[in-house]
């Protein structure tokens, strides 16, 4: 964990600029569609407190499944049906999970609209492409997080 956690570290560069992107690309996607703003029912300071850890674990909970669990399971099976690592229809399988991994993402936003699952598509392949750079799920884990917690903290503004 060490290792991975220094690595997160020493691309830091790469995560505040996957952050970025991400905000950029929310605040496009706003401009575009107009979606009601979320009630949140929090009154108290634990409330608050109980919110934005479960926000964080949830936001965890998916950069654990959709950049680490599934691409990894995608890839175990093809390497099982192709043998020949140089293979080009190996490397189109392995693009091709790539793609099905943040599909299944945005997908799994589907419940806040269409707008959401275009900007989770568009962040999936930030995170994914972040992940790759990095070689670490820990930054991926605190983009999130930190971009979910920011979201409701903008909405309480």
């Amino acid at each position: 964990f060490q290792i991975k956690f220094r690595k997160c570290i020493k691309h830091y560069k790469t995560g505040i600029i996957a952050l970025l992107l991400i905000f950029a690309s929310g605040f496009v996607i706003s401009l575009i569609a107009n979606q009601p703003r979320p009630q949140i029912p929090q009154k108290t300071l634990f409330g608050w407190i109980v919110f934005f850890l479960l926000t964080c674990f949830f936001a965890s909970a998916e950069e654990v499944l959709y950049r680490y669990y599934l691409p990894r399971t995608f890839r175990f099976f093809i390497d099982a049906f192709y043998q020949d690592n140089n293979s080009k229809a190996k490397k189109i399988c392995v693009e091709l999970s790539e793609f099905f991994a943040v599909l299944l993402f945005a997908l799994a936003h589907l419940y806040l609209g269409i707008t959401a699952v275009i900007h989770a598509f568009i962040s999936g392949v930030i995170l994914r492409w972040n992940i790759k750079k990095t070689d670490t799920l820990v930054s991926v884990c605190l983009i999130h997080s930190l971009y979910n917690c920011l979201i409701f903290g903008f909405y309480l503004l």
